[in-house]
């Protein structure tokens, strides 16, 4: 759950600071806001599977320093838009960094699992999207959509990947 937390804060976060930069556009943001629904989702989701089934949220240690590092970006977040009114990259690099860390605790949170419970389908779905999203953010000379794009792409890939030896290391 705190990946899914900390996405949605960051996914949230990120598409604040794209709309606000002077070459958004409908397009070049349709990754981010995709992505924000679809993580928002999985996060009530997961919320409510974990309290009709009277589960308490745990986080361990590894998550626990993903909540502070995260929230400690979040306030230099805040601090930099609505503090010293900035705007664009920076904001939006922290929000990429936040992300990082999300993507982090679902790969070594799958790196330890014993079995799948993600599916390959939809994450190499979101693999192929954020790589196509590379090619229009080039085209459109849009460097906030090409950084999102690029940091989603690398980080899908590290998860298929993970995911697909999970698969493997099962079969065998």
């Amino acid at each position: 759950m705190a990946s899914w937390l900390v996405s949605t804060v960051a996914l949230t976060l990120s598409l604040v600071t794209y709309v606000s930069s002077p070459n958004a556009n409908l397009i070049g943001g349709s990754l981010n806001l995709a992505s924000l629904l679809a993580v928002f989702g999985t996060l009530v989701a997961v919320s409510f599977r974990a309290s009709r089934d009277g589960e308490g949220v745990v986080f361990n240690s590894f998550q626990k320093k993903c909540l502070v590092a995260s929230s400690l970006i979040t306030v230099l977040w805040i601090f930099i838009v609505w503090v010293m009114k900035g705007t664009g990259f920076i904001p939006n690099l922290l929000t990429q960094l936040l992300l990082i860390i999300s993507y982090s605790m679902l790969i070594i949170k799958f790196w330890k699992a014993e079995k799948n419970t993600e599916s390959l389908f939809t994450w190499w779905c979101v693999f192929i999207a954020s790589a196509i999203a590379i090619y229009t953010a080039w085209k459109k000379n849009d460097v906030l959509a090409l950084v999102y794009a690029l940091r989603s792409t690398i980080m899908c890939g590290i998860l298929v990947y993970v995911l697909h030896r999970l698969e493997w290391k099962n079969k065998n």
